[in-house]
Parts: C-alpha cells; sequence; structure tokens
C-alpha cells in the first residue's frame, strides 16, 4: 500500500500542504498536457495569431457580423477546424466522421477566456487586469436600428433598442453605423458591462493594441453618457469596465477597491428594499455571504433562497428558538441528529441523523425541525462550511417502521435542496431496510434530476467508498469516536440571551394584520406600468414564454396523497390535475351517506391582500355535483365564476350542474337549487340561483357568472371584455357581502368566490392572477406577474397552463392600462412580437 501512495503521489503531485494561490492551479495544471504538450503561453500565442489570420480582413469581417452577410464564406469554414486544430498544436492522427454542421455565425467572436496557470514573466509590463461582475459573457452587435445580444456560441438571446451607434432606428444612419462590443450581462441590474470593443461606430479596431481599444472606449463611452442611465430607448445600461496595470502595487490597490457590480451589495439593496417597506432592521453582511456563497453568488437564487429560508421557518414555527430551555433541550441532546466534529477531504462539514432515535409518538415534529436548525445554523457560521458545503448522512441502520416519518423526512429533504444556505453535496441513505423503498420512491418524485443524483442509498460496508473512515463514527465503519451528547452540549450557547437577527425578518408576515396572511401583498421586485412595458418589449413574446417555462419547471410545493388516493380517483376530472393536501378544501363528513371522504378537487386560493378570496376548482362531474353544492354551501359562497363551455371542440368540459331553465329545481343530495332567471350578455351569461336545505329548512342566494368568450387551453380574443367580466363579478361579490348586513363578520372581501374551468387551473389561474395584479395595481400603481403566478401555484399547484395564457395577463393589464388612461398614449405601445 505504501508503494502505491508512493507512485500515486509522484504521478499526481499529491501533497499535505496547503495550496498557495501562488503555485500552478492544482488541478488544470495536472490535466492540460492531456490535450496538448505545449505550454501555456505557446498555445495562447498560437491560438491568437490563428484569431488574427482569420480576422486579417477585419472591416469585411465586422460589416458581416453588423449586416449578418456571409455570403462567399462557406470554404472558410469547411477549413475553420482543421486550422483550429492545428492552432492547437494537436498533432495526432485520429478518424474522424465529417458532420456537415449549421454555421454559427457568431459563435467564438469574444475574447478568448482560459485559466491562467502560469504566471506569465512580463505580467507587469505587457498586462491588463480588469475587475468584472458576475455575469454571462454577450456579444453585442448595434446595427441597422437594433441592438442584438448572442451567447458565446452564437444564438441570439436578445434583442432591443439602444443608444449605441446604430442601436435604434433614430440613430442608425440608414445601416452605416454600427458597433460590435464584448460584454458582461449581469441580469440583477439589467446592465451589459463592456469589456472590449470591436467596432465603434463603423469603425473596427481588431488590429489596434488592447491599452488603445480600452482608452478609446472609455473616451467614447464619456462622450455618450446616457448609455449608463436606463431609458425607453435605451432599456439595458452599458458601463464600460476599468482597465489596470498588473504592477504589485497597482494589484493591492485594486483588490481593495469597491465595485457598485459586487454582489453582496447587490443582494443587500434589494432585501434591504424588502426590510424597508415592513420596517424591520436591514439584513447584516456577514448573512447576506452566507446565503450567497450557497448559491455560488449567483444574487437572483440567493435573494430566492432567503425568502424559501425565511417562509420555512416561519411556516414551521422555527423562530425565537430557546435551547436551554424544554422541549428544544432535550431534542438538541437526544443525540439523534448532531454535526460531527471532522470535515470530509472537501472540507465539507457533515450532518448525521440517526433514525433508530426517532420516535414520532413521543417528539413533536416542529421541536424536531428547530433542533435541525439549530444545529445547521451552527455549522454554517463556519466560513468553511459556507465555501464548501454539506453533507448529510441519514443513518438508518436498525430503524423500524415505527421509527420512520414520511413528511418529516420531506421536511428535511426540502429544507436541506432548497431553503437552507448551505451547498448540499450529498446525501447518503445508509442502511435503508427494504420497506423503505416505498416512501424513498415517494420522496424521490420531489427532487429535481439534478439533486436526485446528490442522493445515494448505499449499504454500511459501502460507506467508507465515498468518505474515508476517520470521518465517520466507530458504529458507521469508521474510526471517530462519538459521544452525541457531550458534543452537542458544545453547541448550546450559555444563556438564551442571545436574540436570533433574523428573527425579525421571520415574523414579517404577521406584521401587517389588514393583508389576513394573503401571500399576494406586495413585494421587493414589483414593477410600475412603464416598467412592465418596457419589460415586455424587451423580453418580447418569446423572453416571456421563456420566463413561465421558468416557473413551470418548479416542483410543486405540497404533497397530492388525498388526491391520488384511490378512492378519490374518480372524483378527478383528469389524473394529471390534482390538488394539494395543504390547501384542499376539505366537505364535512356526511354520516348518512355510504361515502365517507371528505374530498372534492378544490383549493382555497388567496386574493390580494385576502386570504382563502377564491376556490379553484375543476368543472364538477356527474359524480361531485353533490359535493360541489356541499362545498359552496359550507364556504357560503355568494359568486360562483364559470369559464368554460359545457362542450369545446366536440368534448365535454364540464357537467351541467345547474338548472338550466328559469323555475326549474334539481336536488343535489340535501340542497335543492332553482333558477330564479338567467340574463343573457355580449360575453356572458348572469344567472341567480337559490339553494334550500332540507336540514335546516334555510335559503340562500348565489350567483352564477358563465363567460362563454375563452377557449380552453388558449386566451380571449378580447381583453377589455375579460376585465369588464372580472368587474362585474367583483360588483356583484360586494352587492352580496352588502345584503348579509351585520350578520358577517368575515373579510370585507367576502366569502370566497368559486372559481372553475375544465381543469381548474388554466384559465381559473388567469382570472386569478388579473384579478390580483389588478388589485395591487389600483392600491399601490405596482404589479408583479411573474411572484404572484409563483405564489399562486403554492396553493393550486399548476395554475395557469400554457405560456399563452401567462403572456396575455401582461397584454391585458397593458390594455387595461391604456383604456384606463394609466399609461399616456404618448409612451410607446407594445412592439411587435417576436415569437
Amino acid at each position: 500500500m505504501e508503494e502505491l501512495s508512493q507512485a500515486l503521489a509522484c504521478n499526481f503531485a499529491v501533497s499535505q500542504d496547503l495550496n498557495s494561490p501562488a503555485a500552478p492551479h492544482p488541478r488544470l495544471a495536472q490535466y492540460k498536457p492531456k490535450y496538448s504538450s505545449l505550454e501555456q503561453g505557446e498555445r495562447r500565442r498560437r491560438l491568437l495569431e490563428f484569431q488574427k489570420t482569420k480576422r486579417l480582413d477585419y472591416i469585411n469581417h465586422a460589416r458581416r457580423l453588423a449586416e449578418d452577410d456571409w455570403t462567399y464564406t462557406e470554404e472558410e469554414e469547411e477549413e475553420e477546424e482543421g486550422e483550429a486544430a492545428k492552432a492547437d498544436g494537436d498533432h495526432e492522427e485520429m478518424e474522424l466522421e465529417i458532420v456537415k454542421k449549421l454555421p454559427k455565425r457568431y459563435a467564438n467572436q469574444l475574447m478568448l477566456s482560459e485559466w491562467l496557470i502560469d504566471v506569465p514573466p512580463d505580467l507587469a509590463q505587457e498586462w491588463l487586469f480588469v475587475v468584472c461582475p458576475m455575469g454571462k459573457r454577450a456579444l453585442v452587435v448595434a446595427s441597422r436600428g437594433t441592438t442584438a445580444a448572442y451567447t458565446k456560441s452564437g444564438f441570439c438571446v436578445n434583442q432591443f433598442p439602444s443608444l449605441l451607434p446604430g442601436g435604434n432606428r433614430l440613430n442608425s444612419a440608414a445601416g452605416k453605423e454600427y458597433t460590435i462590443l464584448d460584454c458582461i450581462y449581469n441580469e440583477v441590474q439589467q446592465t451589459y458591462y463592456i469589456l472590449d470593443v470591436m467596432c465603434w461606430r463603423g469603425h473596427p479596431v481588431y488590429d489596434c493594441q488592447t491599452d488603445f481599444r480600452f482608452y478609446w472606449l472609455h473616451s467614447k463611452m464619456e462622450e455618450e453618457t446616457d448609455l449608463s442611465e436606463k431609458s425607453r430607448l435605451n432599456p439595458y445600461r452599458f458601463v464600460g469596465l476599468k482597465s489596470y496595470s498588473c504592477t504589485p502595487t497597482s494589484l493591492c490597490e485594486v483588490l481593495a477597491m469597491t465595485f457598485p457590480f459586487e454582489a453582496t451589495k447587490q443582494f443587500l439593496e434589494e432585501i434591504n428594499k424588502w426590510t424597508i417597506q415592513y420596517n424591520v432592521s436591514p439584513l447584516s453582511w456577514n448573512m447576506a455571504v452566507k446565503f450567497l456563497m450557497a448559491r455560488k453568488f449567483d444574487v437572483l437564487r440567493a435573494i430566492e433562497l432567503f425568502h424559501s429560508y425565511r417562509e420555512t421557518r416561519f411556516k414551521e414555527g422555527i423562530v425565537k428558538l430557546k435551547p436551554h430551555e424544554e422541549p428544544l433541550r432535550s431534542e438538541l441532546l437526544s443525540g439523534k441528529f448532531t454535526i460531527l466534529s471532522v470535515r470530509d477531504p472537501s472540507g465539507a462539514s457533515i450532518a448525521l441523523f440517526t433514525a433508530k432515535l426517532h420516535h414520532p409518538n413521543k417528539s413533536v415534529q416542529h421541536v424536531v425541525l428547530q433542533a435541525l436548525f439549530y444545529l445547521l445554523d451552527r455549522a454554517v457560521e463556519s466560513f468553511e462550511t459556507q465555501r464548501n458545503g454539506l453533507v448529510f448522512i441519514y443513518d438508518m441502520a436498525d430503524s423500524h417502521y415505527s421509527n420512520f416519518e414520511l413528511d418529516l423526512s420531506k421536511k428535511i429533504l426540502n429544507l436541506l435542496k432548497g431553503a437552507f444556505p448551505a451547498r448540499l453535496k450529498k446525501v447518503f441513505i445508509v442502511g435503508a431496510p427494504m420497506w423503505f423503498r416505498v416512501p424513498y420512491s415517494i420522496i424521490s418524485l420531489l427532487l429535481k434530476e439534478k439533486l436526485r443524483e446528490r442522493v445515494q442509498m448505499v449499504k454500511m460496508s459501502e460507506l467508507r467508498q465515498h468518505l474515508p473512515h476517520e470521518c465517520l463514527p466507530e458504529y458507521l465503519g469508521g474510526s471517530l469516536k462519538l459521544d452525541p451528547l457531550s458534543w452537542n452540549c458544545r453547541f448550546l450557547p450559555q444563556q438564551n440571551g442571545h436574540p436570533d437577527p433574523l428573527d425579525e425578518l421571520i415574523l414579517v408576515p404577521l406584521a401587517p394584520p389588514r393583508d389576513n396572511g394573503s401571500v399576494h401583498v406586495p413585494g421587493p421586485k414589483s414593477m410600475t406600468l412603464p416598467e412592465l412595458l418596457d419589460h415586455v418589449n424587451q423580453k418580447q413574446k418569446r423572453g416571456i414564454y421563456e420566463e413561465y417555462e421558468g416557473i413551470r419547471h418548479r416542483s410543486p410545493t405540497g404533497t397530492f396523497a388525498c388526491s391520488l388516493a384511490p378512492s378519490n380517483q374518480e372524483k378527478n376530472r383528469y389524473g394529471d390535475v390534482p390538488c394539494l393536501d395543504q390547501t384542499r378544501v376539505k366537505l364535512s363528513k356526511q354520516f348518512n351517506y355510504q361515502e365517507m371522504t371528505d374530498y372534492i378537487n378544490a383549493s382555497f386560493m388567496d386574493g390580494y391582500k385576502q386570504r382563502n378570496a377564491y376556490i379553484g376548482t375543476q368543472g364538477p362531474l356527474e359524480n361531485t355535483y353533490n359535493d360541489f353544492w356541499r362545498m359552496v354551501w359550507e364556504q357560503n359562497v355568494l359568486v360562483i365564476v364559470m369559464t368554460t363551455r359545457i362542450e369545446e371542440g366536440g368534448k365535454r368540459k364540464c357537467g351541467q350542474y345547474w338548472p338550466l331553465e328559469k323555475d326549474f329545481q334539481i336536488g343535489y343530495g340535501t340542497l335543492t337549487v332553482t333558477n330564479l332567471g338567467t340574463e343573457n350578455l355580449s360575453h356572458y351569461k348572469k344567472t341567480l340561483l337559490e339553494m334550500f336545505s332540507c336540514e335546516n329548512r334555510e335559503r340562500r342566494r348565489v350567483t352564477h357568472f358563465q363567460y362563454v368568450s375563452w377557449p380552453d387551453y388558449g386566451v380571449p380574443s378580447s381583453a377589455a371584455t375579460l376585465i369588464d367580466f372580472l368587474g362585474a363579478v367583483k360588483q356583484q361579490q360586494r352587492v352580496a357581502v352588502s345584503a348579509l348586513g351585520p350578520r358577517y363578520k368575515g373579510h370585507p372581501g367576502g366569502p370566497p368566490i368559486v372559481v372553475h374551468c375544465s381543469a381548474g387551473i388554466g384559465r381559473t389561474g388567469t382570472f386569478c392572477a388579473l384579478d390580483i395584479c389588478l388589485s395591487q395595481l389600483q392600491e399601490v400603481g405596482t404589479l408583479n406577474i411573474y411572484q404572484t403566478v409563483v405564489r399562486m401555484r403554492t396553493q393550486r399547484a399548476f395554475s395557469i397552463q400554457t405560456p399563452e395564457q401567462y403572456y396575455f395577463c401582461y397584454l391585458a393589464i397593458l390594455e387595461q392600462a391604456y383604456r384606463e388612461n394609466l399609461l399616456p398614449y404618448s409612451h410607446p405601445r407594445m412592439g411587435p412580437e417576436k415569437s
């Protein structure tokens, strides 16, 4: 074994010494020779020479990029791959299958990007240093009245106007002016940071020295001061990145500077807009770094993580923890969960949960989660854990089914995968018994593919293949002596007098009582109407569709056990549209009926600052008519909204669950429903119905609205008619609530409005999203369609079924804004759709 270790050490230069920032890159330095026998400096010289020869006719090259004119370049493209291989110094002969690929005209136009492994001897004299923000590289081409952004591989990802020369119709000068830039796009600030310039106002500078190009770029940027500000003609900011010399003194000075695009500053600015709005203490710098480290300094993902963390703690009651008091103290010292005193070889902390020590009948679930949060928080106070992440061991050895709690396991996994500020590197489920296969298959459904790869079921004997024996306790086959009781005592503070700085932020949802606990309240990223219009014009139809796809790919936040139960399958109109257990409407048990179920495919949904403002449900089936009317009665519903026809395209979309003719009545279980009259309007029907309960002899009236101009899977031909319909529904709700008089003690908005289509998610979600956004717009002048839909889907899963419906929400609100003169007609309207 010693001989093998020595051989490996010689081959891979293994060392126990700490890494030195001055040393060659510990990984890439070893593997680079695998691809080329040349030193890095020589390879760079050859590659740059190759690029230079390709761009020798730089004037024509710039013109082709600007005008997208690639006539007579096919032969060059066929030779490009072979020439590139020669430039890389790869002289080995290989048999390759030649495949004709579509040309990527805009690929490989950006500055060469590569790890700097070998420090050049002329670093101080010939090199320049540029501090760059987090973002994506982009080739920006402004020409012929528009500006386009391309990825490194040559795909166009955005088109918009800009104040760059040639970037909009007012300054394009009949196509003679064009600009080509190498940029880094920062999505949070919606800014293109200019790294290099290839062409400015039709003058190529490919053959110019780097220091001249940088000087020239900044002199031109000073002339175009409006480029750094957002406006109608310049929806994205353009900011030049400064360059510095690479002398030791200069490097030290630059590294001590503060730059406006720093991720931590961006994160704090966004979060503290939110803290100011709710009048709570701002988030600290150290706390911001913790969330950013967990998401590799991706600001948007870190903001999402922060709110997931806060909402999870609020939902599970993990706030104002007192570890010295019962029952939390006993849970911490039970030994079922601990953070080991050692780290894995990569520096990650190791957390251990021992299933056999958990007894659901003796433990309170939220106290277990409190202990888990408390110990994980202590672990991520370490910078090493923030940087290197977390390995989680779920030890099921010698455990029984009585030790297992499926709901707790799912909550722990949800916490680790997306609601805790530490990178989850691996989850090892050790010694799982046979009966665990079924629960594991259920848990796996909650995981995205990327995370599913990190979860492994291993035998006890296999665990040492993943972690060294010195990192494992003795009872898991390692050498670590572990006494969880005494070790966990170290995590207890000296006293309870150190409040968690996040407690105040976690309790924010309780602060504004007027919101009644609704998830739909103004958020930190709300837009004004001009900003919304700019957003649509910038993204265009294709970009909004992509925005929707990001929502659609999110995993549902909850479970569907009741919907998927075999006894309830026949009550679902569509097998792939279940409702969440956490928000489903529960019927009262009817003991005089054969069925003893409380299930109906219906979900409570919040409105703007109103909890349970709607009940989103499917179009009733014949076997659920009784359930539907029981729900209407039990929830004191005053208005029903139907956004589908009974049949569409020859297919049954909904049952005829109410009497169609005037004075007709139909019995539904213990309820009788009578039609008191129907009013036919241009785009909808309004029917007054009376319910009579045979049990308590009480009568109530409910108004039924049916919108008839909305195709399934599509959108209405006119947003105006739908919004007028929405106004009629809300007016009727106000009248009906007013008629209840002083006996009604609920929310001023009234009882829930039942909204349904066929599946209860597409048109239903669109209708509710429009109501929420327009209500917020009316009160505070801002809205956020993306956030509204994301929050809505946490209550009625899969709400808004198609990208067309999502895009319609944007168009409908803008159309209504013009109708009500909330946007001046002088403000440019939406540009042509580009799908």
